[in-house]
């Protein structure tokens, strides 16, 4: 018989997508160095975290922190379907730190696990770990700074979501259509955020009203659709500014802003300096 501990070590990101119609492998008890990320788009399981006992359902979000044990505890006969982040804890905190964002560690306090059910939060949290899935497996250009910048993202939604109640199943409940046309849109945006995008260019190709849009962005996700692209543009920024090779002026315009001073603006809004100022800050936190 196996040794029913193991520990993992993680040095590099790992993005996983399992669809299987009856999940039968056994996952000996273990734990790693780094965070785990878990969606479960279909699934019917229990799981063995910290000496507690899961109960995971569809739609179910799942993150365990670095060096805490957990195993499948039990996988009930159906489908399984469900999404898996693993990355080493000191290079996801490092990142978040120089996106001005509180790192993992610090958002979890003294909890080993979060795990949030199905309904507590919005469409943008799957869409995002959809994205990375997708950036991770194609590999474009500096898919690595934007997906460590969509992740840093994800995780700080899904750390203000577990802190408060659950969503009631009345308000999580969507209309299919708008439930589909969100979709839509989020993967328009990150497909174009950097292109210049505009209401009127997704007006023409959904063939729905901007004032429709508008409305139906900020409820699905909180959000105005300016909001979500600066914060998008911003993040990715954050990223690309740390690569030496790179000036300002060209991580501008790498990020979609047309103009150096409507950049700066927006830079200095959202993380309190500006882009010189935090490439200066973040080369002295890397000595």
């Amino acid at each position: 018989m196996e040794s029913s501990e193991r520990y993992r070590d993680l040095s590099d990101i790992i993005v996983d997508f399992l669809d299987a119609s009856d999940h039968r492998f056994t996952i000996n008890l273990h734990y790693h160095n780094g965070y785990e990320l878990f969606f479960f788009r279909r699934a019917q399981a229990q799981l063995l975290v910290d000496n507690q006992v899961l109960d995971i359902g569809n739609g179910d979000w799942l993150l365990i922190n670095p060096f805490v044990m957990h195993t499948a505890y039990q996988l009930f006969p159906g489908p399984y379907a469900r999404y898996y982040i693993n990355i080493a804890s000191t290079q996801m905190d490092q990142a978040m730190l120089q996106l001005g964002l509180e790192p993992v560690s610090k958002q979890s306090g003294q909890a080993a696990f979060r795990h949030i059910k199905a309904g507590s939060g919005t469409p943008l949290e799957e869409y995002r770990m959809l994205a990375i899935h997708e950036l991770y497996q194609n590999k474009p250009n500096q898919w690595q700074a934007r997906l460590i910048a969509e992740l840093a993202l994800l995780l700080t939604d899904l750390n203000q979501i577990a802190r408060r109640e659950p969503l009631s199943q009345e308000t999580g409940t969507q209309d299919r259509f708008q439930q589909r046309l969100i979709y839509r849109l989020l993967a328009a945006v990150d497909e174009h955020f950097r292109d210049g995008l505009s209401l009127a260019d997704l007006e023409t190709q959904f063939f729905v009203s901007r004032y429709y849009i508008c409305r139906l962005f900020k409820q699905e996700t909180g959000l105005t659709l300016s909001q979500y692209i600066n914060r998008k543009r911003v993040s990715l920024a954050q990223q690309l500014l740390k690569d030496p090779e790179l000036n300002v002026a060209q991580v501008c315009r790498e990020v979609g802003f047309l103009y150096p001073q409507h950049f700066t603006s927006v830079f200095r809004q959202m993380t309190g300096m500006t882009p010189s100022n935090y490439r200066k800050s973040s080369e002295k936190a890397g000595r």
